[in-house]
Formats: structure tokens, C-alpha cells, sequence
């Protein structure tokens, strides 16, 4: 089953069978001809694609339940765009060109969200020395080889450096993160929530202990204030079952812990206690 999916790995050929006898009427391999760049382009997208299949195979659960054709749709809807194509030196009998060009990714527009909402996802598109400009994540002087097959129709693409995939990489992880805006929205406030949770109870259990330490007549005397702070913190911040109810939405029981924590650090603070903490 598992090889149904995977796609071979490697330098990528690409085919120019439908295009015969072009080699024959412009017989200069160079890295800017157009099936040279279009070689490039299978090449990054082929190995994004190939990445996503061996991860669903994997990590399904990081897709969130949604087909993997959806990804592999996404993937190939991305444009990657060639600029500045160079041909290095080389020897024209030769069939290896040593090419340099920049590279761009076209950003799709609900990938803008994303990084506004999830900076810390920004390194995941920006790989390598990649700078997000406008609506494109960009590469300069991406270095590659190209050789030309002994048929002289097929073109195989290798990078210098086995890290230097990046590009595809890029490619993966934005065709994920803008199929999944509204789960990892979710995700990163479930965790905001667990935070804000076991916050709360620590310093709940912090006041707890503070004001069982005090002497029982400085309770007696106390009694109805606390139960008026009590209240209090209930109608300014909201009922603390609410905030460990499911049915409440999360960032609702997020704001109903955080301003619990605080009014409870204060009044820790009034009774003398301390509040300093390392979370």
C-alpha cells in the first residue's frame, strides 16, 4: 500500500518527448531554456509532493483527518516562480550545466492569516536563506546542476547539496499550513487553554494554603470580605466552571483563567503571600 503513494526518489527526469525536435533546433544546453526551468519546477514540486505522501503515510493524525489529495492539490496549485537564471561555466561539449537562479513560492492568500496568527511557523516557509516578500517566500541565487540524458530529451536535476531541498520543503509545510489555518488555530488554543489552566490552579492552590495559614481569628474577621472578593472576581472575570466547561468557546475559558489568575495573584499579594512563579 505503501508504495502506492511514494514516488521515486532521486534526480528527476524530465520528459521532453512531446517536444522531439527541439534539442535538434536549438542545440545549446542552457539552464535558462525553458525546459530546463520547467525541469527545475517538476523537480521542487515533485520531491514536496513525494514528502507529503511519505508524512501521511506516517504522521496522519498532523493532517487532521482531510484526504491526502487535498494537499497534493494545494501543492500543485502553488506557483514557483524562476527569475535571474544563470548558466556558469562550463565546457560546451559537456552535459552538466552548474546553473544559479531565484526562485520564488506565490504565497496563497490564506497562508497571510497564518503568519499573522503563527509567526513561530514563519521559519517553516522561509527555509534556508528564503526572505518572504509581498506574497512570495524567495531564494536568491539558488545553486542546482543540470544533465542532459544521452537521448537528449531528458533532463535530470541534482542540488549541490543534499540539504539543499529547502525549496520543497517550503513547499510541504505551505501546503499544509493553508489547509489547516482553522485546526492549528485550534490546536495552539487548547494549549494556551491547558496553560492558563494549570496557572490558575497553582496560584488558586497558592491562596488556598495562604489563607488556612492565617491565624483563626484573622479569618473570623475576614470571613465576609473574602466572600465579597469572591463574588467580585466572578462577575469581573466570569465563573471559574465556565472556563473548565467544554461547551464554552476556547478563548472564552482562556480569558475567564487568565483574569481568575490575576485577581488571585492580587489578592495573594493583599494577604501577604507570594506570587512569584517560573511559568
Amino acid at each position: 500500500m505503501k508504495k502506492r503513494y511514494l514516488l521515486a526518489s532521486g534526480a528527476l527526469l524530465y520528459s521532453l518527448n512531446a517536444s522531439a525536435g527541439l534539442f535538434d533546433s536549438t542545440p545549446e544546453f542552457k539552464c535558462g531554456r525553458e525546459d530546463s526551468i520547467a525541469a527545475v519546477q517538476a523537480k521542487i514540486r515533485s520531491d514536496a509532493v513525494s514528502k507529503l505522501q511519505e508524512t501521511y503515510l506516517s504522521s496522519p493524525v498532523t493532517f487532521y483527518g482531510k484526504p491526502l489529495q487535498s494537499y497534493v492539490d494545494k501543492a500543485n496549485q502553488i506557483s514557483i516562480v524562476m527569475e535571474n537564471v544563470t548558466t556558469k561555466t562550463f565546457k560546451k561539449e559537456d552535459s552538466v550545466r552548474n546553473c544559479s537562479a531565484t526562485i520564488s513560492l506565490t504565497l496563497p492568500a490564506e497562508l497571510q492569516s497564518v503568519m499573522t496568527s503563527f509567526p513561530d511557523k514563519l521559519p517553516s516557509i522561509s527555509l534556508g536563506r528564503g526572505k518572504v516578500i509581498n506574497n512570495r517566500v524567495q531564494w536568491e541565487q539558488f545553486s542546482y546542476s543540470l544533465s542532459l540524458a544521452d537521448n537528449k530529451k531528458d533532463i535530470a536535476v541534482t542540488y549541490d547539496y543534499p540539504g539543499d531541498n529547502f525549496v520543497s520543503e517550503s513547499l510541504f509545510n505551505i501546503s499544509r499550513f493553508a489547509l489547516n489555518k482553522d485546526e492549528m488555530q485550534k490546536t495552539d488554543l487548547q494549549k494556551k487553554l491547558i496553560r492558563e489552566a494549570n496557572i490558575y490552579s497553582d496560584i488558586d492552590s497558592n491562596l488556598n494554603m495562604l489563607w488556612k495559614s492565617l491565624p483563626d481569628s484573622v479569618r473570623a474577621s475576614m470571613k465576609k470580605e473574602q466572600s465579597a472578593w469572591i463574588g467580585e472576581k466572578t462577575r469581573k472575570c466570569g465563573k471559574i466552571n465556565d472556563a473548565a466547561s467544554e461547551t464554552v468557546p476556547l478563548q472564552t475559558r482562556i480569558d475567564i483563567y487568565h483574569c481568575q489568575t490575576k485577581m488571585t495573584e492580587d489578592r495573594v499579594t493583599y494577604l501577604g503571600g507570594d506570587t512569584e512563579r517560573d511559568y
